[in-house]
């Protein structure tokens, strides 16, 4: 077991805003992630998705947009978002404080942890 506050999750900046990598496969958790982010007004996250992960993220404050190859809907805290493994989705914030996001992924993507410079293996893949 690991205890660990958001804050002190690995820093993150290549997905538009500050994320946190609080649990993921760097310090051993190789079935799901946690993830913490904050983006400011006007920051944005890019379409991208994920070939085998599911995204759960869940909004603590702020409000702000989803964004779909379907279109764009409103998101606020309080809610949480569930993105199927394949499906394009980005994030962005259109409010006037920042948007925090609590996000979880299961199974982890290499893909995202290969393109900031970590490289090792799943277990299971």
């Amino acid at each position: 077991m690991k205890i660990l506050t958001w804050e002190e999750g690995h820093e993150f900046r290549g997905m538009g805003g500050v994320m946190k990598w609080i649990f993921w496969p760097q310090n051993g958790c190789n079935q799901v992630t946690l993830h913490y982010a904050i983006r400011q007004p006007g920051e944005a996250m890019p379409l991208h998705s994920h070939e085998f992960s599911d995204d759960i993220v869940s909004i603590i404050q702020g409000r702000g947009k989803v964004v779909t190859d379907q279109g764009e809907f409103d998101i606020q805290a309080g809610q949480s978002v569930w993105v199927p493994a394949k499906e394009r989705h980005g994030f962005k914030n259109t409010g006037d404080a920042p948007l925090v996001t609590l996000g979880s992924q299961g199974p982890p993507d290499p893909q995202i942890y290969q393109r900031a410079g970590f490289r090792f293996d799943i277990k299971g893949r």
